[in-house]
């Protein structure tokens, strides 16, 4: 297991009003129905540090997470999950603790990867249109029924454009305020550590589409998801530093053969907070990882806010003495979530 990096934030950095605490809502939770949403999803939810309550116009806020499939679980892979296994290990259960934040948080924009195919009309468009969002599912390539989708709320977004990649889907959205054009991208690299170069191939094509995609008008990106690397990777100094070099390793493999670049100026949104990213977005029964980023065009957009991925409390004790999915947190993975607005409209939320 790597080591763990306990964020070390300076009280006036939190007085400065860019770390949003994240706490779980309980009361959300025990008032949703079988498949977690609530009668509440028409109310303003109350809780005093919501997404929501910090993304007014012109800012905007983005959630993505990996909702661990259940088509890729089984007991024998997670049969360290806590009891009772309903609630911590299969679906009805862990759905409910989703549609408690995006109750609770009402993200603009929700990203999501690992999403089952069958279930996403059903268990989760269907209840979130009830709030005001729209959304599509794109099935990755391969014969597994899972894939990447992306949900954004009507009122706030105009959907332009729909593009789809094989690990990835872009939404060309329109904010309907100010006209501004975002480009949304949820993505879900190849997971196996031993295959880097696939990883470094898909962020080239999905980069080479995105230039195509713009046209020589150049428009915001959020490039977010899960890119199964860590931030020492080839995979994520591609994104950060926009190039890497020909036969770069990664993980004792070479991840290219050629040196790579793209025109894009990317930033981590944690880790322009921070100052590092958190200390674990993964955890399975032996690892706690990064792979999780939201990376945005620092060129257009100001990161406004980033909220914490999961209670302070919490960090020493999964990585320690509990594992992901449990009681608190659905998947395998944990959520994050940022506000951002345009450099040229930037507002300071009090």
């Amino acid at each position: 297991m790597r080591p763990h990096k306990f964020h070390s934030v300076h009280v006036k950095d939190r007085i400065a009003g860019k770390i949003i605490p994240r706490f779980i809502n309980n009361d959300v939770a025990n008032n949703t129905n079988e498949l977690g949403f609530s009668e509440l999803q028409n109310e303003k939810p109350q809780h005093p540090t919501t997404l929501e309550q910090f993304s007014t116009p012109p800012s905007f806020s983005i959630y993505s997470q990996n909702l661990l499939a259940s088509y890729w679980t089984d007991l024998d892979r997670y049969h360290f999950v806590e009891e009772p296994l309903s609630e911590n290990y299969e679906w009805n259960g862990r759905i409910k603790k989703f549609m408690r934040d995006f109750t609770m948080h009402r993200p603009d924009v929700i990203c999501l990867q690992e999403v089952e195919i069958s279930l996403f009309e059903k268990d989760i468009l269907g209840p979130m249109k009830l709030m005001g969002y729209n959304g599509i599912v794109q099935q990755k390539i391969g014969d597994f029924p899972v894939g990447v989708g992306c949900l954004y709320r009507e009122e706030k977004f105009e959907l332009i454009q729909v593009h789809e990649r094989s690990s990835a889907i872009v939404l060309v959205l329109k904010l309907k305020e100010s006209g501004k054009i975002i480009y949304v991208v949820s993505c879900h690299l190849l997971g196996d550590p031993r295959q880097p170069q696939v990883r470094i191939n898909q962020l080239r094509s999905l980069f080479k589409h995105l230039k195509n995609y713009q046209k020589g008008q150049e428009d915001a990106i959020i490039l977010c998801g899960d890119f199964n690397a860590e931030p020492n990777s080839a995979t994520y100094k591609l994104v950060v530093d926009g190039y890497v070099k020909a036969h770069t390793m990664e993980n004792g493999v070479e991840a290219t053969s050629i040196e790579t670049k793209h025109h894009l100026k990317l930033k981590s949104a944690y880790m322009e907070i921070f100052g590092e990213e958190p200390a674990f977005t993964l955890k399975t029964k032996n690892n706690a990882l990064v792979t999780d980023y939201i990376f945005f065009s620092s060129n257009f957009l100001n990161i406004d806010k980033v909220m914490e991925v999961c209670e302070p409390c919490d960090i020493s004790y999964i990585c320690t003495k509990s594992h992901l999915p449990n009681s608190k947190y659905g998947s395998d993975h944990l959520a994050l979530q940022a506000v951002f607005s345009f450099k040229d409209e930037h507002v300071v939320n009090k």
